[in-house]
């Protein structure tokens, strides 16, 4: 397990994306969802962050919660941070992979 690691977390789907930072965690969710303004974030813990997303024209139409967490705080938070990202590509980051 490498710690320092950020993985985008979802509470239907698990592990959706890793990413070297928290801020890339964040820019990758909110390209995912085609939103600009960050509504609410809420932390935990040191390292284990909800946030809710929306776009900059519609602020009242949020996409929902996602949890951003470093993986060491993950695992302790009972994630299963060994699970293979539903988006795990470099260059086509937003293509979705299903897991087997």
């Amino acid at each position: 397990m490498t710690t320092g690691k950020w993985l985008v977390l979802d509470m239907d789907d698990g592990l959706l994306r890793r990413e070297p930072t928290r801020r890339a965690a964040l820019d990758w969710w909110m390209g995912l969802n085609g939103t600009g303004v960050v509504l609410r974030r809420h932390c935990y813990r040191p390292g284990a962050y909800e946030y809710v997303t929306a776009s900059e024209g519609d602020r009242d139409d949020s996409c929902g919660g996602v949890f951003i967490e470093r993986q060491d705080v993950a695992a302790t938070g009972g994630w299963d941070v060994e699970q293979a990202p539903l988006y795990p590509n470099e260059d086509d980051p937003f293509h979705r992979v299903e897991r087997t």
